[in-house]
């Protein structure tokens, strides 16, 4: 019996000197996010003091780091303020790097402070750039993020677009495209979902305002002899008698982005519209 219970003494002493350095760990971990996301916030309240006392001009770009608890890293906070969407409102667009995420904000530049429009947080391995052009058609800048997937098996070019809409001053919520090409002129989009090489099929979508129409999908039904079928909705078992039987790509197809195009086509040469 002392046997035994100087065993379990000493088994529970080696656990317990065991689970205090985890522990105490632990908590150093948890201190160090704790202390990590306050910079964050105060990145944040940094970039926007800064904004507000240089609202008066016409355009404006800074960018500052806060260096993290861990001092081999840092917090990379870009800010840029002007006529970014319309030429009679002005906004600010603010990114924060961590060693983690992306956080992009934007705000509408009012007369005594800052209005939070669009909130997004990316993971920094997936964000890939954001930029500001006009997507659909009404001549007035949106607003687009661009990632790609740090994982699956397909070319996977991932778009999120916030529209921005003048009579409102608001954005609309994120709209998502796989492998677009964007055609503002003609309030096109076409692009190419996801899948392997003969897989994977092509859109078109078209802009009604704000509102997204579908207009067909076109999938190789036979790369060999170069024959496609045209379809009114998206499907992964495509046959013939889902659509139109179509002898060679669209024209309009052609000027899409070549690695999305070559992706479809698995480098088949591809004819035009005459058979040449």
């Amino acid at each position: 019996m002392k046997i035994t219970i100087t065993l379990f003494s000493l088994l529970s002493i080696i656990i317990c000197c065991n689970e205090k350095p985890q522990q105490a760990d632990q908590r150093e971990s948890d201190e160090i996010k704790r202390k990590d996301s306050i910079l964050i916030h105060q990145a944040l309240t940094d970039a926007l003091d800064i904004a507000d006392q240089n609202k008066t001009k016409t355009s404006f770009r800074y960018e500052f780091n806060h260096t993290l608890e861990d001092s081999s890293k840092e917090i990379k906070t870009v800010l840029a303020m002007g006529y970014l969407f319309d030429e009679m409102s002005k906004h600010l667009i603010i990114r924060r790097t961590t060693p983690s995420e992306v956080i992009l904000t934007i705000y509408s530049s009012e007369a005594n402070n800052f209005k939070l429009l669009v909130e997004r947080t990316e993971w920094k391995l997936n964000y890939l750039n954001d930029t500001i052009r006009d997507i659909n058609g009404d001549s007035y800048n949106d607003y687009i993020i661009h990632t790609y997937p740090s994982s699956g098996c397909c070319l996977a070019n991932v778009y999120h677009v916030y529209l921005y809409q003048k009579q409102t001053g608001y954005f609309t919520s994120a709209y998502k495209f796989l492998n677009p090409t964007f055609y503002p002129k003609e309030k096109i989009i076409r692009g190419l979902t996801y899948g392997h090489p003969g897989e994977a099929g092509l859109y078109k979508f078209k802009w009604s305002g704000i509102q997204l129409d579908t207009t067909e999908y076109i999938y190789p039904m036979d790369p060999e002899k170069k024959t496609f079928l045209k379809t009114s909705k998206e499907t992964i078992h495509f046959t013939k008698d889902q659509g139109i039987l179509l002898s060679n790509l669209p024209r309009e197809y052609m000027s899409m982005d070549s690695i999305s195009l070559n992706w479809f086509m698995d480098n088949i040469s591809i004819p035009n519209e005459s058979g040449q």
